[in-house]
């Protein structure tokens, strides 16, 4: 088969499906659809809304994994914090074991990060550190605990570690 007769059947073929063997007529499919279908206003070649339109798989998953956040109802929202005085306290001033740990962990993740402990003795871990502090009642933590809400304020005590009792 020459390569002339070649060309003869593939043109016979594209006017058999209803296109021209002329290369000057021969329009492509997208080009002829956005005239078609072009809205009255439309300006061709404008950018168009793609959102959606070819994302991966993983984006697709990725948005699906971003959690929506929930809306607070309006009495959920503190407008403003009022830190009760030390005298009108109503708590008692001995730590919860919650509260022993968390300050524990805290302190001993600072004295990691800085290499400062109020602590009278050297060589020694991080948590031996800050277990030290508590003893001793150097810690230079601050404890806060909410203690109620009325409207939008709410209220809170702080306390000291050094003037609390340990649950241990």
């Amino acid at each position: 088969m020459s390569q002339n007769s070649s060309h003869e059947e593939s043109a016979e073929n594209l006017e058999d499906l209803g296109g021209s063997s002329g290369d000057a007529s021969f329009m492509d499919y997208a080009d002829s659809a956005s005239e078609e279908e072009a809205p009255p206003g439309h300006i061709s070649g404008a950018a168009e809304d793609t959102s959606g339109v070819g994302d991966t798989a993983a984006e697709v998953e990725a948005e699906e994994l971003i959690p929506e956040v929930p809306t607070k109802h309006p009495r959920d929202l503190v407008l403003r914090v009022i830190r009760v005085p030390r005298e009108e306290r109503r708590t008692q001033a001995r730590m919860s074991l919650a509260e022993y740990s968390s300050v524990l962990s805290t302190r001993i993740k600072q004295i990691e990060a800085f290499g400062k402990s109020f602590a009278v003795t050297t060589a020694l871990t991080a948590r031996e550190l800050a277990i030290l502090e508590l003893q001793e009642r150097r810690c230079p933590i601050l404890l806060v605990r909410e203690v109620g809400r009325r409207g939008s304020e709410a209220f809170e005590e702080a306390w000291s570690p050094n003037e609390m009792a340990h649950p241990m």
